[in-house]
């Protein structure tokens, strides 16, 4: 699991996972849409490094915020509900979900990346959550 959170965006995990996301993922790793107003020189960052890195600007912030999120994480883990859970995440929680979750991961995003590449169309779309 931790392997395909390097390759693909969480919401083409999530989108590859289908039904099964609910039992497999915890809430708070679930994406959810957020809207903000930033500064043209800031959402102008953010589309350079997203191209610099071959992601998405949702990406990017993501990588940033997982920062943010390390620094600060024995604060967070204490004020915020399942922040820990989220970071630990696919680690030793002791789901036994996790390798059979895997595998069926794997192999549902090697089909979306088998489609994509082949010239079938195939969009994700995030689940709303």
């Amino acid at each position: 699991m931790a392997k395909a959170l390097e390759m693909w965006p969480m919401h083409v995990i999530e989108e590859a996972l289908g039904e099964d996301a609910d039992g497999i993922l915890p809430r708070a790793i679930r994406s959810a849409e957020l809207r903000v107003r930033l500064p043209r020189h800031h959402i102008e960052m953010l589309e350079y490094r997203a191209d610099q890195q071959e992601t998405t600007v949702s990406g990017v912030l993501s990588r940033e915020l997982d920062g943010i999120a390390s620094a600060h994480l024995e604060e967070l883990s204490a004020a915020l509900p399942g922040f820990a859970e989220a970071m630990a995440w696919p680690g030793a929680l002791g789901n036994r979900k996790t390798p059979l979750a895997a595998t069926l991961l794997l192999a549902r995003l090697r089909h979306v990346r088998y489609l994509s590449t082949s010239g079938a169309a195939c969009v994700a779309k995030a689940p709303n959550v």
